[in-house]
């Protein structure tokens, strides 16, 4: 790889704290989450499948590689404080891009047993590591489009996307998403249906009860129509999520 390669993580890139990415970047395949249980008269364990994946562990070993007028200790400390972000904002998991391959979002936080500053002051090298999710976003999946009654989406990525729809109307309302039949009732202006985080909202505020079917809607592999099925709905919304498992 080139040494000119970088990491992106909360907003900010390795090259800004004059981090040189070296060669040995690795994380594991993504482990399926399955519990093995010894039940007495059975040969062998029982493996019951929990249906998802583990995390999976990414690391950067990097080296300093500043100008001779910059302060050392300084930078250090520059570079822990960017590493320890406050996640609130990001729900959690902040975004990591890579430079090496553009066009996708990983979640991860970064978190490590030793002092990253000290390390880093003291030899000016070390191994920066991230617990991220075990699969990535397709970036332009990201983006929050209107969709026309009757529209079909294409997922061409290898997960089921959990999206986030935004439906505009008022009253009772169904959709069908990919055959799925989602039902709200008493919707006022607008109301947030997010899959992923398995919230319905409006302006932040809990609208769960709201919601008539569950569970709420995927998009799966292939075509995924879009259709409003009853109520005064002026608009729909989807972001998708387009994502890859790693």
């Amino acid at each position: 790889m080139s040494e000119t390669i970088y990491f992106e993580y909360c907003g900010k890139k390795s090259s800004d704290f004059y981090l040189k990415l070296h060669n040995e970047l690795a994380f594991t395949k993504p482990e399926r989450d399955i519990s093995f249980v010894e039940v007495p008269g059975i040969d062998g364990d029982v493996a019951i499948d929990n249906k998802r994946l583990k995390s999976v562990e990414f690391s950067f070993p990097v080296s300093l590689a500043m100008p001779s007028d910059k302060d050392l200790f300084l930078e250090s400390s520059n570079l822990n404080s960017w590493l320890d972000a406050d996640l609130d904002k990001y729900e959690g998991w902040g975004d990591l891009l890579l430079s090496y391959d553009p066009g996708f979002i990983y979640k991860a936080i970064h978190y490590s047993e030793y002092d990253i500053e000290h390390i880093m002051h003291t030899f000016g090298k070390s191994v920066i590591k991230f617990k991220m999710k075990p699969y990535k976003y397709v970036e332009s999946g990201q983006l929050l489009s209107e969709v026309t009654n009757g529209q079909t989406l294409k997922n061409s990525w290898n997960l089921v996307a959990k999206p986030y729809i935004k439906i505009t109307g008022s009253g009772d309302v169904k959709l069908s998403i990919a055959g799925q039949s989602l039902s709200l009732h008493s919707v006022d202006s607008y109301i947030e249906v997010d899959t992923l985080y398995q919230s319905v909202t409006k302006a932040n505020k809990n609208e769960f009860e709201k919601l008539q079917t569950f569970p709420l809607p995927v998009l799966n592999k292939g075509n995924n129509s879009i259709k409003v099925v009853s109520g005064n709905v002026t608009k729909i919304e989807i972001k998708p999520r387009w994502c890859n498992k790693l």
